[in-house]
């Protein structure tokens, strides 16, 4: 029972990440919109919606995730700072305020997500081909990852879901 929930759970939140709006998506027409600097221009009033920071982990997050960049294991810190156009200290300062964390984690986190669609809509394939897949080093670390951040292994995840 208490599995089946976790399960539950997570899909929801899986469902609210893909689903919820970008910032951008509810601006009316009428408002300009400068994506660079991250403010909204209505009628002679500017409105600063976020920080420089906080617009540059959106962007780099936005093309981190279309473009898939997580599932390439060789990309390093160098590679994502270059992408994100600023140093890797800056690079690190802003997935630290905005990512969660370091990038490892962060990359963790979107690799997890991968995984589950790839659990819920491959059935046949094994656990560890799908650790494979979202571009984990082994199967035990995708295992440990996996448990530390649902609660519970892959195959029980797996199998629960089947029941809901």
């Amino acid at each position: 029972m208490k599995n089946r929930y976790l399960v539950q759970t997570i899909v929801k939140l899986n469902e609210l990440k893909f689903s919820r709006p970008r910032k951008f998506d509810n601006v009316p027409v009428d408002t300009q919109v400068n994506r660079d600097a991250c403010y909204t221009v209505e009628t002679n009033k500017i409105t600063q919606a976020c920080s420089d920071d906080e617009e540059l982990f959106h962007l780099f997050d936005e093309q981190v995730n279309s473009k898939k960049l997580y599932l390439n294991y060789n990309y390093g810190r160098d590679d994502y700072s270059r992408i994100m156009g600023v140093d890797k200290n800056r690079f690190a300062a802003i997935i630290k305020e905005y990512g969660g964390g370091n990038i490892s984690t962060y990359l963790s986190n979107l690799r997890l997500e991968y995984s589950v669609g790839l659990l819920l809509s491959n059935e046949n394939m094994s656990v560890k081909e799908i650790a494979v897949r979202s571009a984990f080093p082994n199967s035990a670390t995708y295992y440990r990852l996996f448990k530390e951040k649902y609660g519970i292994s892959p195959n029980t995840y797996r199998s629960n879901y089947k029941k809901i």
